[in-house]
Protein backbone atom coordinates (compact mmCIF):
# COMPACT_ATOMS: atom_id res chain seq x y z
CA UNK A 1 0.00 0.00 0.00
CA UNK A 2 1.42 3.36 -0.94
CA UNK A 3 1.34 6.54 1.08
CA UNK A 4 -1.18 9.21 0.11
CA UNK A 5 0.78 12.36 -0.81
CA UNK A 6 -2.17 14.30 -2.29
CA UNK A 7 -1.65 17.21 0.13
CA UNK A 8 2.10 17.42 -0.44
CA UNK A 9 3.20 20.01 -2.94
CA UNK A 10 6.83 20.35 -3.87
CA UNK A 11 7.91 24.00 -3.90
CA UNK A 12 7.98 25.54 -7.33
CA UNK A 13 9.51 28.87 -8.31
CA UNK A 14 8.81 30.63 -11.56
CA UNK A 15 11.74 32.65 -12.88
CA UNK A 16 11.85 34.79 -16.00
CA UNK A 17 15.04 35.04 -18.02
CA UNK A 18 14.75 37.27 -21.06
CA UNK A 19 11.22 36.70 -22.32
CA UNK A 20 10.99 33.07 -21.22
CA UNK A 21 9.42 31.78 -18.01
CA UNK A 22 10.87 28.70 -16.36
CA UNK A 23 9.31 26.68 -13.55
CA UNK A 24 12.00 25.40 -11.21
CA UNK A 25 11.13 22.67 -8.74
CA UNK A 26 12.78 22.32 -5.37
CA UNK A 27 15.26 19.45 -5.45
CA UNK A 28 14.25 16.27 -3.66
CA UNK A 29 16.44 13.82 -1.79
CA UNK A 30 16.00 11.56 -4.82
CA UNK A 31 17.41 14.30 -7.07
CA UNK A 32 20.38 14.75 -4.76
CA UNK A 33 20.88 10.98 -4.76
CA UNK A 34 20.96 11.01 -8.58
CA UNK A 35 23.49 13.85 -8.43
CA UNK A 36 25.68 11.91 -6.01
CA UNK A 37 25.37 8.77 -8.15
CA UNK A 38 26.46 10.69 -11.24
CA UNK A 39 29.43 12.08 -9.32
CA UNK A 40 30.38 8.59 -8.13
CA UNK A 41 30.18 7.26 -11.68
CA UNK A 42 32.48 10.03 -12.94
CA UNK A 43 34.86 9.42 -10.03
CA UNK A 44 34.91 5.68 -10.75
CA UNK A 45 35.61 6.26 -14.45
CA UNK A 46 38.42 8.68 -13.61
CA UNK A 47 39.92 6.34 -10.99
CA UNK A 48 39.74 3.39 -13.38
CA UNK A 49 41.90 5.25 -15.90
CA UNK A 50 44.24 6.46 -13.16
CA UNK A 51 44.61 2.92 -11.80
CA UNK A 52 45.51 1.61 -15.23
CA UNK A 53 48.15 4.31 -15.73
CA UNK A 54 49.60 3.91 -12.22
CA UNK A 55 50.00 0.16 -12.58
CA UNK A 56 51.60 0.54 -16.01
CA UNK A 57 53.99 3.26 -14.74
CA UNK A 58 54.91 1.24 -11.63
CA UNK A 59 55.65 -1.85 -13.74
CA UNK A 60 57.79 0.24 -16.08
CA UNK A 61 59.78 1.77 -13.21
CA UNK A 62 60.13 -1.62 -11.60
CA UNK A 63 60.82 -1.03 -7.89
CA UNK A 64 57.46 0.52 -6.94
CA UNK A 65 54.62 -1.54 -5.51
CA UNK A 66 51.55 -0.48 -7.59
CA UNK A 67 49.06 -1.49 -4.90
CA UNK A 68 50.68 0.93 -2.44
CA UNK A 69 50.12 3.74 -4.94
CA UNK A 70 46.49 2.73 -5.39
CA UNK A 71 45.78 3.69 -1.76
CA UNK A 72 46.09 7.30 -2.85
CA UNK A 73 43.64 6.86 -5.74
CA UNK A 74 40.95 4.84 -4.01
CA UNK A 75 39.30 7.49 -1.86
CA UNK A 76 35.55 7.77 -1.25
CA UNK A 77 33.61 10.91 -2.05
CA UNK A 78 33.49 13.40 0.80
CA UNK A 79 30.84 16.00 1.56
CA UNK A 80 33.42 18.64 0.57
CA UNK A 81 33.82 16.93 -2.83
CA UNK A 82 30.06 16.95 -3.34
CA UNK A 83 29.68 20.58 -2.31
CA UNK A 84 32.54 21.61 -4.61
CA UNK A 85 30.93 19.73 -7.50
CA UNK A 86 27.57 21.40 -6.83
CA UNK A 87 29.29 24.75 -7.19
CA UNK A 88 31.13 23.80 -10.39
CA UNK A 89 29.57 24.83 -13.73
CA UNK A 90 28.98 21.20 -14.72
CA UNK A 91 27.54 20.21 -11.35
CA UNK A 92 25.29 23.25 -11.15
CA UNK A 93 24.05 22.58 -14.69
CA UNK A 94 23.18 19.01 -13.70
CA UNK A 95 21.24 20.22 -10.63
CA UNK A 96 19.31 22.68 -12.83
CA UNK A 97 18.55 19.80 -15.19
CA UNK A 98 17.22 17.66 -12.31
CA UNK A 99 14.98 20.53 -11.17
CA UNK A 100 13.59 21.33 -14.61
CA UNK A 101 12.87 17.64 -15.39
CA UNK A 102 10.01 17.69 -12.87
CA UNK A 103 8.06 20.25 -14.90
CA UNK A 104 9.67 19.80 -18.34
CA UNK A 105 10.29 16.08 -18.98
CA UNK A 106 11.58 16.91 -22.46
CA UNK A 107 14.36 19.12 -21.05
CA UNK A 108 17.87 17.94 -21.88
CA UNK A 109 21.05 18.47 -19.89
CA UNK A 110 22.28 20.75 -22.70
CA UNK A 111 19.09 22.86 -22.40
CA UNK A 112 19.55 23.20 -18.65
CA UNK A 113 23.20 24.19 -19.04
CA UNK A 114 22.16 27.02 -21.39
CA UNK A 115 19.81 28.39 -18.73
CA UNK A 116 22.34 28.00 -15.89
CA UNK A 117 24.42 31.10 -16.52
CA UNK A 118 26.50 32.99 -13.95
CA UNK A 119 24.02 35.86 -14.17
CA UNK A 120 21.13 33.52 -13.25
CA UNK A 121 22.96 31.36 -10.74
CA UNK A 122 21.89 33.02 -7.49
CA UNK A 123 18.18 33.11 -8.36
CA UNK A 124 18.26 29.54 -9.60
CA UNK A 125 20.14 28.33 -6.49
CA UNK A 126 17.46 29.86 -4.28
CA UNK A 127 14.78 28.05 -6.30
CA UNK A 128 16.57 24.67 -6.20
CA UNK A 129 17.20 24.68 -2.45
CA UNK A 130 15.07 27.43 -0.90
CA UNK A 131 15.97 26.55 2.69
CA UNK A 132 19.70 26.47 2.00
CA UNK A 133 20.28 30.17 1.47
CA UNK A 134 23.78 30.97 2.56
CA UNK A 135 23.92 32.72 5.86
CA UNK A 136 26.81 35.06 6.54
CA UNK A 137 29.49 33.34 8.56
CA UNK A 138 29.97 34.69 12.06
CA UNK A 139 33.31 36.24 12.66
CA UNK A 140 35.34 34.51 15.30
CA UNK A 141 36.25 36.73 18.17
CA UNK A 142 39.28 36.32 20.34
CA UNK A 143 38.60 34.99 23.78
CA UNK A 144 40.68 35.94 26.78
Amino acid sequence: MSMNLDGYVQRKTELVFGTTKFMFTELTMGDLGLFRGEMQKKRNDFCQERRRRLIADAEQIGDIEPFELLKFVEKPLTEDDIEAEMESPEGFGFLVYLSLKHHYPECSLADAELIATPANAEKISDALMPDQKKKPKKKKTATH
